[in-house]
């Protein structure tokens, strides 16, 4: 009858796994020191894409820029995040909804997609004037009826046009 050997515990680090070298040479996996499977990596959130591989942090993920957004979770680059239409803006990073895209107030117009400042609404010409919330263009701008004015340097948020009197 044989004795029984005595072996001590073998372990290697290969691929991330911790391995058991049994004296009868078979393996065992004991223990795990990375992740078993693509399954437990994170996705980025929406408003937010990574298009590097091997990222360990939330901080990797890059925010969309101002004027843009992304409801796309786990984005792999810039290409997910839309620009806010025509008529909008917005100055946040990370947006994920088009409703963080805020609309041009009246007596303005944009027609520039991807603004990022309130600046991008310009105001209505003179003689003219716009009730429109989130207007995309100049045609939104009425001109004063006869009789009417609108000054260039008054702000017109959605006033109409006044006569002298008024």
């Amino acid at each position: 009858m044989s004795a029984m050997r005595t072996w001590d515990i073998l372990w290697l680090s290969w691929s991330d796994l911790r391995i058991h070298v049994s004296p009868m040479f078979a393996w065992k996996v004991l223990s795990l020191t990375g992740s078993p499977s693509n399954s437990s990596c994170i996705a980025c959130r929406q408003g937010k894409y990574l298009d590097t591989e091997g990222n360990d942090e939330e901080s990797d993920c890059i925010d969309c820029t101002t004027g843009t957004y992304s409801w796309t979770l786990g984005a792999t680059s810039f290409a997910a995040c839309v620009s806010c239409g025509e008529g909008k803006f917005s100055i946040a990073h990370g947006s994920d909804s088009d409703d963080d895209c805020v609309r041009c107030s009246p007596g303005k117009y944009s027609s520039a997609t991807g603004a990022s400042t309130a600046e991008a609404c310009v105001n209505c010409g003179a003689g003219t004037y716009s009730t429109a919330i989130g207007a995309t263009s100049e045609e939104f701008c009425v001109k004063c009826a006869a009789g009417k004015y609108s000054r260039s340097e008054e702000r017109r948020v959605g006033k109409e046009c006044r006569s002298r009197w008024s």
